[in-house]
């Protein structure tokens, strides 16, 4: 009897252990595929890979690694208020997840600048040595019309990150924004001008340009990366958010 007894405990040891092992593999399998879709959404694949990713989360509900995913898909193609709702039912599962938070700030920074500084307000305590977060932190203050609070939280963020260029160009925008509008050309003007220049950050120079009162060399900037056709837009949506949020 002890020796069956034995047996029987054995053979649920091997279970156990072929059950965790399969879990493994799945989970691996399934970090694969993650990985996949990670790379097809950054090459802007979003309309082409929805339905996969959608019959993922319908074969692992409740997953928060691909309700996050499909979060950042949704935004991508601009369905923020897809993207909100996922992100939120992604936090309810995992309220540690920060990709989460902060693709949901992006997307209140958007349309609820002071909804995005609330949630700021609350990560910036939990994640106080993050340079990214302090940077949107900043982003949200400028948007509420706080320019100086703003730029002391992107000199913070430079210093804990002195290689984040974002930071950089936000913070010579918000100058402009506040009124310093040679200052924070002189600060903008070289990462707007290097090779590597993203289109936020040439936009973000425009916007400088533009408060400078150098229209046409705001116009040539966005000649250089956009189509003619988009360029009177672009001004015309640049010239309002300077309306907007300049404090001058």
């Amino acid at each position: 009897m002890e020796s069956s007894g034995k047996y029987r405990v054995s053979i649920l040891l091997l279970l156990s252990v072929l059950c965790s092992c399969a879990g493994s593999i799945s989970n691996k399998a399934l970090e694969k595929k993650l990985a996949v879709y990670d790379i097809e959404i950054e090459n802007g694949e979003s309309a082409r890979i929805i339905s996969g990713l959608n019959q993922l989360n319908y074969e692992n509900p409740e997953n928060p690694e691909i309700l996050l995913r499909l979060a950042n898909l949704n935004a991508s193609l601009g369905r923020n208020n897809a993207a909100v709702q996922l992100y939120k039912k992604c936090l309810a599962r995992a309220p540690d997840m920060q990709p989460a938070w902060r693709g949901l700030v992006k997307l209140y920074l958007k349309a609820e600048p002071k909804e995005a500084l609330y949630l700021l307000e609350k990560m910036k305590t939990l994640y106080p040595a993050d340079a990214e977060i302090l940077n949107d932190y900043g982003v949200a203050l400028d948007l509420n019309g706080r320019y100086l609070d703003a730029q002391n939280a992107y000199a913070s963020a430079i210093n804990l990150d002195p290689t984040l260029v974002s930071a950089e160009v936000n913070l010579g925008l918000s100058m402009a924004l506040a009124g310093q509008k040679e200052k924070g050309l002189a600060l903008i003007r070289p990462y707007a001008q290097a090779a590597d220049a993203t289109p936020r950050t040439r936009e973000n120079y425009a916007v400088v340009l533009i408060a400078n009162g150098r229209i046409d060399d705001a116009r040539n900037v966005l000649a250089d990366y956009m189509s003619p056709a988009a360029v009177p837009g672009m001004l015309e949506k640049l010239s309002q958010f300077l309306k907007v949020h300049g404090a001058v």
